[in-house]
């Protein structure tokens, strides 16, 4: 399971980029699990808030080096927040750490540094032009969300998709950051999962060809109606029985994985 776990933590940062569209093409999965395992040993806790020389685009894409840094980023957001077994009680310091590493280096288009780690204060809107919570409202809703989690986490009988669904949704219809706020709230719904007892590293893929279509269309659901999570809590299900058939096989029990990411 340590193994598997590991692997695990390479597949979130594969499939959460591959779901924010910030995978450029010309990579295949091999050559990115290649560089993201050659980067886990050597890639030192202490040395994890250094600002990074090369600077990379928010939204993806760009040349080699920009795209090593963006994945190791996420890399290193990834074992700060759920590399081992980690506590129940969320923060929203620790969100603006695990934000300030996933994020740190990168630029707007504009090519302005963006503010890593630090909740926006700008209005914000999506491509269909969905209007998120004012900026001055963000720091108590924030709060707010981390302090429901931590009560439904210390409950007997917490429920892991439950947990990650609602986490994930909350987090990201809230779009406290300027930028990063996807890849966030599917690490905060791996770190529900982790947190409610499951021992890797929940990516949000099923196997499926679909997976990112899936995805989309749970999130849609939920927004039109009245913020309802149970479609997007069965993707979560189907995503963790999808990795725990991994699991089974790594451990060389007999099951059909034909369909196996890692």
């Amino acid at each position: 399971m340590a193994m598997f776990s590991r692997r695990s933590l390479l597949a979130f940062v594969l499939v959460s980029n591959r779901l924010e569209g910030t995978l450029p093409a010309r990579y295949n999965d091999k050559a990115i699990y290649q560089l993201l395992e050659d980067e886990l040993d050597i890639t030192q806790d202490s040395e994890a808030e250094k600002e990074p020389k090369a600077r990379w685009p928010a939204d993806g894409g760009g040349s080699s080096p920009e795209t090593r840094r963006q994945l190791l980023q996420s890399l290193k957001a990834a074992k700060y927040l759920c590399g081992s077994p980690p506590s129940k009680l969320l923060s929203v310091e620790r969100i603006c750490m695990a934000h300030k590493l996933l994020m740190m280096g990168a630029v707007e288009e504009d090519g302005t540094l963006l503010a890593a780690g630090q909740l926006r204060t700008e209005p914000s809107h999506s491509g269909t032009g969905y209007v998120y919570p004012d900026a001055v409202t963000i720091p108590e809703r924030l709060q707010q969300i981390v302090d429901d989690f931590n009560a439904a986490a210390s409950a007997p009988n917490a429920v892991p998709t439950h947990l990650a669904a609602e986490l994930l949704y909350r987090f990201v219809t809230l779009h406290p950051f300027q930028n990063g706020n996807g890849r966030m709230c599917r690490l905060l719904a791996a770190y529900a999962a982790r947190a409610a007892g499951v021992p890797f590293m929940l990516h949000l893929s099923n196997g499926r060809s679909k997976a990112c279509q899936h995805y989309q269309q749970v999130l849609r659901h939920a927004d039109n109606h009245w913020r309802d999570t149970s479609r997007l809590q069965s993707f979560i299900l189907e995503c963790l029985h999808f990795q725990w058939q991994n699991a089974v096989a790594h451990a060389g029990l007999p099951i059909d994985t034909s369909d196996a990411l890692c």
